[in-house]
């Protein structure tokens, strides 16, 4: 069963793209709070973050995709899930334009994670 999420601010998924200023390269730093519950199975589930963000600026990237000029943005995350504290994680998302998130890299402790763009169609 998938949860159904009521939110105040975006779920971590989406805070990166929609937290991200307008403007990258007139912002170099920012932070962000975001929390939301979530109703597992008649269980509510609460999470917040604080997101603290650096524009490091425009640098080529190669993904599988291609090499693409993009924007660096790297953050800080600190939050709590049912007023436990998390493990941080650091993570660094590259935007090009025109096509967005190229590029994703996320530590959390041990666990490494990343993504890169392999195809993009033009709307």
């Amino acid at each position: 069963m998938v949860p159904e999420a009521k939110r105040s601010g975006r779920p971590p998924w989406q805070s990166h793209q929609e937290g991200r200023p307008p403007d990258l390269e007139g912002a170099s730093t920012w932070q962000q709070y975001v929390a939301w519950e979530a109703d597992m199975g008649g269980t509510l589930v609460h999470w917040d973050a604080t997101i603290d963000y650096v524009s490091r600026g425009f640098e080529f990237v190669t993904v599988p995709f291609g090499t693409l000029n993009a924007i660096r943005v790297d953050s800080e995350q600190r939050g709590t899930l049912q007023g436990e504290e998390l493990m941080p994680c650091q993570v660094s998302v590259w935007y090009a334009k025109d096509v967005g998130i190229v590029k994703q890299e996320q530590t959390c402790s041990s666990m490494h994670a990343l993504y890169e763009l392999v195809s993009f169609d033009s709307p």
